[in-house]
């Protein structure tokens, strides 16, 4: 410690990867997703668990609905990055082709769809919400539409 400030010697360390694509997909983005999807809707009939601190969904714990949806907008955001780490594998085994010109396209979709949905979850209009949902869900659909082709099957995942 120099001057009360904390500092680390050298240069700052890569960034790990731990999860495979699937992994991030069903732990991270669908999850996260859900809970902007379910703001196009009366927010009011999520009823806050009778263990906040404990409960698994967002929308019932410990913040008023409408927070917990500009969380997930701003968590959507924030993990698009990730989709772009060097060394993710795919459910096959096969790399994420993270420096192609298009998943780092699909990958700024996600990321400004997450912004649209910020913006929309403050405004605290259901109706805001069904564009934002929109553009997240179309955001989704254009990587999975190259990507996750489900008549391909899981081997053939991450090759377009």
């Amino acid at each position: 410690m120099r001057g009360g400030v904390w500092q680390r010697p050298g240069a700052a360390p890569a960034p790990r990867v731990n999860a495979n694509m699937l992994q991030l997909m069903r732990g991270l983005f669908f999850p996260t997703s859900n809970v902007i999807f379910a703001a196009q809707a009366d927010l009011g009939v999520w009823v806050r668990d009778s263990q906040p601190s404990t409960s698994p969904n967002p929308l019932t714990g410990l913040y008023e609905p409408w927070q917990a949806v500009e969380y997930a907008a701003l968590m959507l955001t924030e993990s698009a990055s990730l989709l772009l780490l060097p060394g993710r594998e795919c459910a096959n085994g096969r790399q994420a082709p993270v420096e192609r010109a298009d998943w780092v396209q699909f990958s700024e979709q996600i990321r400004q769809a997450g912004l649209a949905a910020y913006k929309a979850a403050q405004s605290r209009q259901a109706d805001a919400m069904v564009e934002a949902s929109g553009a997240v869900s179309e955001a989704c659909a254009a990587c999975h539409g190259v990507y996750r082709s489900e008549r391909a099957g899981v081997e053939n995942r991450c090759a377009s």
